[in-house]
């Protein structure tokens, strides 16, 4: 039997999901919102309901919390993600057809696709297809669930895809999400801790991207301290309350400690963006 997983009542007879209720060896419940908030299982959703649907961030966000994974599928349509997985960039759709994608460790899967994902995020890229990014995986800090993003057409229909290669996509995504869960998911929701970090490497292993933005944010601060005017210079948001926590958990720290943290972190490319804009460059 293949591992469990659930989906929303309201999908049940979505074409998008077709394939997921015609696996006899796969376990599947189809739940309401609010159920599905905090099964245990792999949520499967198709993308139309994460950017169409006012509850789904809410849906998402709690399961994140909780440290339960979700799955979205294709279809999806040319929209911003972002605000609706909580990530602090943007998280956009674009068009981009293509006959398949290449893992990060070299394998290939026949699967097609006619969407990319166009992101700042500089982590969680597991798949990409010659248009662009495929298989998007983004957590909001380390104890919580990810949330995957998948354009190629694993649960649906598709013109001249072989149902043996959706199958086994389908399966390396849930067995990766299965893999990098956080090892001890908490049993009810938790929010990241606002204690104050006791080094610039510990602040950007416990808050990720929002914490790698508030540093880069706070590079252009006079005082080394964050706001949402700093945030906008460099084309990022945040909630007033999660800054005012992110600001709260920043370490005391020199700009060249903090700059050489974020380049071990992987963020190194916008660091160099800011330095140039900085020196009046492009």
């Amino acid at each position: 039997m293949r591992p469990p997983c659930v989906g929303l009542a309201e999908q049940r007879t979505w074409r998008d999901l077709r394939r997921l209720g015609q696996d006899p060896s796969r376990t599947l419940r189809w739940l309401d919102a609010g159920e599905v908030a905090t099964a245990p299982e792999p949520l499967v959703a198709c993308g139309l309901w994460a950017a169409r649907t006012p509850e789904a961030a809410l849906v998402l966000r709690r399961r994140a919390e909780a440290g339960l994974v979700t799955l979205l599928v294709a279809r999806f349509e040319p929209v911003d993600l972002g605000p609706v997985i909580g990530a602090p960039v943007s998280v956009r759709l674009c068009p981009g057809e293509s006959d398949g994608l290449v893992w990060d460790d070299g394998r290939r899967y026949a699967v097609p696709g006619v969407t990319v994902i166009e992101t700042a995020l500089p982590q969680g890229h597991w798949a990409r297809s010659a248009a662009g990014t495929s298989v998007l995986a983004y957590r909001p800090h380390t104890q919580a669930g990810l949330i995957c993003l998948c354009t190629a057409t694993v649960a649906g229909p598709a013109l001249g895809a072989d149902p043996a290669e959706q199958q086994a996509l389908f399966d390396r995504l849930l067995d990766e999400l299965a893999r990098r869960a956080p090892e001890r998911p908490p049993a009810d929701p938790i929010a990241p801790s606002p204690a104050l970090c006791a080094s610039v490497c510990e602040y950007l292993e416990r808050h990720g991207a929002e914490g790698a933005l508030v540093l880069l944010a706070a590079l252009n601060a006079p005082d080394g301290r964050a706001d949402a005017a700093g945030l906008e210079s460099i084309g990022a948001t945040l909630a007033a309350d999660r800054l005012a926590e992110l600001v709260a958990a920043q370490p005391a720290a020199t700009a060249q400690a903090i700059e050489q943290a974020l380049n071990a972190a992987g963020w190194g490319a916008h660091l160099r963006a800011l330095v140039r804009r900085r020196m009046g460059g492009p």
